[in-house]
């Protein structure tokens, strides 16, 4: 049970930071993503961007992971720092509404992801 379980972890929590990617596509589409207007703004437009991109790098990563259990533990860690460092953000710039759900989202995969740890612990020492 615990190994289909896991896998269905990293599929969602790949999913989760995959998703953004589509952010690459422009600004209408990162307004759409992020209920923020960086059109007007080049600079920053392209710096979404590549956050988009790299959000695909890592949610690939993830995905893979699910797949190849070798590498569970470095997309585990680079899943961490990067939803982690982003709800420390969040938390330090005064919560700004319209990342709200982003803020959530990151928690709540944060949670999924301690499940398989746990497990393989609960497995380990039954008591």
């Amino acid at each position: 049970m615990a190994e289909p379980l896991t896998k269905i972890i990293f599929l969602l929590v790949g999913l989760i930071n995959f998703l953004p990617v589509m952010g690459v596509m422009g600004p209408s589409t990162l307004s759409a993503l992020y209920g923020v207007d960086v059109a007007e703004d080049a600079a920053l437009t392209l710096l979404m961007q590549h956050r988009a991109m790299l959000f695909g790098i890592v949610g690939g990563f993830i995905l893979l992971a699910a797949f190849r259990p070798t590498l569970r533990t470095p997309a585990m860690v680079l899943g961490y720092l990067s939803m982690l460092g982003f709800i420390v953000l969040y938390l330090g710039s005064g919560s700004p509404d319209a990342l709200t759900n982003i803020f959530w989202t990151d928690v709540a995969a944060c949670v999924l992801f301690a499940v398989p740890p746990l497990m393989a612990r609960l497995k380990r020492d039954p008591a």
